[in-house]
């Protein structure tokens, strides 16, 4: 009896844009993934090679993130497009032990591989940046206004826990406190309110009130 040999199944490709040293996805769901554009056809022979389909949007708790639905004969597995660039980028976990892939900029859908590194899990709760709530009442992120103060608020998440930092008379005097805490506990200076490479002691008493 002759075994038949199916064809392999056309590659599906998303349409793609160039835009300079990144090439946008679009994704089934409206919107678009970036990656750099030096793994665009590293990352078409990884597709084809694993049989892996469209990229889609997947919706994430905080953040937005884009997936691969695999072609998989017995069940369907989605697959992180970050997992996948940092496996074919050779970007390996830095030991042993349970790590995950942090967006530093905190957008799921920026998958450039400079905003991309393994982090544990306590560390990548302190990437607070994509928790900004949508129905907060400050433009910035830890943020609020108190009313019965008159008064603007600051806190931030750690380990599940909430902090709070303080109270203060302007907006922006809670939103570089928070910036503070942030690289106090971080050591890192990505995702700030306002991007300084002074930390709040090193600010003049004229920075601070601005």
């Amino acid at each position: 009896m002759r075994t038949m040999i199916l064809p392999r199944r056309k590659l599906q490709e998303n349409n793609h844009h160039r835009n300079g040293d990144t090439v946008e996805l679009e994704l089934r769901g409206g919107k678009r993934a970036i990656i750099d554009a030096d793994m665009y056809e590293p990352l078409r022979k990884y597709q084809e090679e694993k049989r892996i389909g469209k990229w889609f949007m997947g919706k994430g708790s905080k953040t937005d993130y884009s997936y691969a639905q695999q072609n998989m004969p017995t069940k369907q597995k989605s697959t992180p497009l970050h997992q996948v660039i940092m496996i074919i980028a050779g970007i390996l976990k830095p030991g042993p032990g349970k790590y995950e892939i942090d967006h530093i900029d905190g957008n799921g859908l920026n998958n450039t591989r400079n905003n991309l590194r393994w982090t544990t899990h306590s560390e990548n709760l302190l990437n607070l940046h994509h928790q900004r709530r949508k129905d907060c009442s400050s433009q910035y992120i830890g943020v609020y206004y108190i009313k019965r103060l008159n008064k603007w608020g600051a806190n931030i998440t750690v380990k599940g826990k909430r902090e709070t930092i303080g109270f203060f008379d302007t907006e922006i005097q809670a939103a570089k406190a928070y910036d503070n805490r942030k690289i106090e506990l971080t050591q890192e200076t990505y995702g700030l309110n306002i991007p300084n490479t002074k930390t709040f002691e090193q600010l003049t008493p004229r920075e601070i009130l601005q």
